[in-house]
């Protein structure tokens, strides 16, 4: 959370400091201890066009020192002076969330987002003050480009920010799904010790802005350690960057809390199943044509306590969908519901609403967009 001063600060200079034409910061916002997601993958395919444009990376290298390229084709931009006169600087900022940093002032900003998820954001939240619609507006005036994946996506996007500059061109971080990364599977498999086993299923709950229960009691992680031990199938645990209510146990050899050591790209190429609730890494999985199990243990207090959501969560997630433990122990057992016509249809549907294009060409179609404002 940046603070009201930085944030003046930021805009007072934005009107003294004329911009660098062909100038693009980057700002990893969602998580930016993580080089990953849209903001990597953009960044990534425009360094490899043959255009001149100044790319620079504004991050904490510390934080990123293992993840990035021992001679990146983009400028690394770190401390708080040098950031800060890079953003008043640049053309374009691209970011991947909300901040509140470029809240005043003359700014450009490409809203990557990081995913196309189902709670209302921004200006469709029911919970907003009259005060603090008035300071969302004056940020998003300021979003000159918000990427979106589908129609309703868009519809999505134009009102939750106010406007009307969302274009349809996917996610970048998506592409990876569409190029051959046989052997980039591999090398993270036997990175975090996963080549053993006959299957790897992956559980991504979303963030809770609630206290609630915990999605499986100690009963349930034995008997999940038990049936995971007889089929040889590792279970790996992604939390969401600002999860701090799940606990895993670390007793058992079939489950591994892998949050900190994979990005949302890797911990799906590496799992031949999804295990979510109502987290928009469902809508990214399903352009793997993986098998997604939707576990909605909490399902009537999160729609109670939560945030408004957009879309009838019931309706568009795909099957199957689960409320019990019981239920999510059974499908890992009997796996007959793979090939149920009812969740391949979903699976289509699902599919369909989310994502307009299914061929890994979104970085391209973002970074024309960028070149044509």
């Amino acid at each position: 959370m940046y603070s009201f001063g930085a944030s003046l600060l930021y805009g007072l200079g934005s009107l003294l400091i004329p911009k660098k034409k062909g100038l693009y910061a980057f700002r990893l916002v969602h998580d930016p201890k993580k080089f990953a997601g849209n903001i990597r993958a953009l960044l990534e395919y425009a360094t490899g066009e043959k255009e001149a444009e100044d790319l620079v990376l504004l991050a904490n290298v510390r934080w990123l020192s293992s993840q990035l390229p021992a001679q990146p084709d983009f400028q690394l931009v770190e401390g708080s002076l040098r950031r800060f006169w890079m953003s008043l600087r640049a053309q374009y900022l691209l970011i991947d969330s909300y901040t509140g940093l470029y809240r005043y002032g003359r700014f450009s900003i490409i809203q990557l987002g990081h995913g196309a998820g189902y709670k209302n954001i921004g200006l469709l939240r029911d919970d907003l003050s009259n005060w603090r619609r008035r300071h969302l507006h004056r940020i998003y005036r300021n979003y000159k480009l918000v990427v979106a994946s589908s129609p309703s996506n868009l519809e999505k996007k134009n009102a939750s920010f106010g406007v009307k500059t969302a274009v349809i061109t996917g996610l970048p971080r998506n592409d990876v799904f569409f190029n051959e990364n046989k052997e980039r599977v591999q090398g993270l498999k036997a990175r975090w010790d996963l080549l053993p086993y006959s299957k790897i299923i992956g559980y991504a709950p979303t963030f809770r802005d609630f206290e609630t229960q915990p999605p499986f009691s100690n009963d349930f992680w034995r008997q999940l350690q038990e049936e995971l031990a007889a089929q040889e199938i590792l279970f790996i645990i992604k939390k969401h960057p600002w999860d701090r209510l799940l606990e895993v146990p670390d007793q058992y050899q079939n489950i591994q809390d892998l949050s900190g050591k994979l990005s949302a790209e890797e911990f799906m190429m590496v799992s031949d199943w999804l295990v979510t609730d109502y987290s928009s890494i469902a809508t990214d999985y399903a352009l793997t044509q993986k098998p997604i199990l939707i576990y909605a243990y909490d399902f009537e207090a999160y729609q109670k306590h939560c945030r408004s959501i957009y879309y009838d969560l019931e309706k568009v997630l795909p099957r199957p969908f689960l409320t019990s433990p019981k239920a999510l122990l059974n499908s890992i057992r009997d796996q007959g519901w793979i090939t149920a016509r009812d969740t391949r249809e979903s699976y289509v549907r699902f599919q369909e609403e989310f994502h307009s294009f299914r061929d890994g060409n979104s970085s391209a179609r973002v970074w024309h967009e960028i070149k044509k404002l």
